[in-house]
């Protein structure tokens, strides 16, 4: 599909069909491959006036730099895409933006600010009845609360309709048997 797009000259086709090259290769954790197909196709969409294009790029970028721990690279883009969604009003998209920054900063060790961003998760994703999203905010939430020794509030969040190992297949990594024990 890239081929023919650049063939034929369809700007907004080869953005997309970078961007969905960039995923998969982020989805293989193939971050160095990811990264400047997520550039290509977020320069594309940029000149092209695509902003709901501009912000999916942008939280794919992001979210290529969060995993492999490059956190001071993903927090501007989870915020640039978050501004976008927002003043699009695409609700989804801004709580995928949210948990992004939340996850990260919650990896950096900087609960006070993953706190109220994996509260405003929770908030959207009720709002919008996605119970799977909801799950993803209550384990942020609980595991947050957790490492900043809070067990009487974060074993609550982990209680919180979740099946068991759902946190674990989201890879948020706790146990919560002996880090309350």
């Amino acid at each position: 599909a890239l081929k023919i797009c650049t063939e034929l000259g369809d700007r907004q086709g080869r953005a997309d069909a970078l961007w969905s090259l960039a995923d998969a290769h982020r989805l293989r954790r193939e971050y160095d491959h990811a990264i400047p197909l997520y550039f290509q196709a977020l320069e594309i969409r940029s000149d092209l006036g695509d902003r709901k294009g501009k912000a999916d790029g942008l939280w794919g970028l992001a979210d290529a730099y969060r995993v492999p721990s490059e956190y001071s690279q993903a927090i501007p883009l989870y915020s640039e895409a978050l501004k976008i969604w927002t003043e699009l009003g695409d609700r989804k998209s801004s709580a995928d933006a949210l948990w992004g920054l939340a996850d990260t900063y919650r990896l950096r060790s900087e609960y006070d600010q993953a706190i109220p961003l994996y509260s405003q998760v929770l908030e959207i994703r009720t709002h919008l009845g996605d119970r799977e999203g909801r799950a993803a905010a209550l384990c942020g939430l609980a595991d947050a609360r957790r490492r900043r020794t809070e067990h009487d509030q974060a074993i609550p969040l982990y209680l919180g309709e979740l099946r068991p190992g759902f946190c674990s297949t989201l890879h948020v990594r706790f146990q919560v048997t002996a880090s309350v024990a």
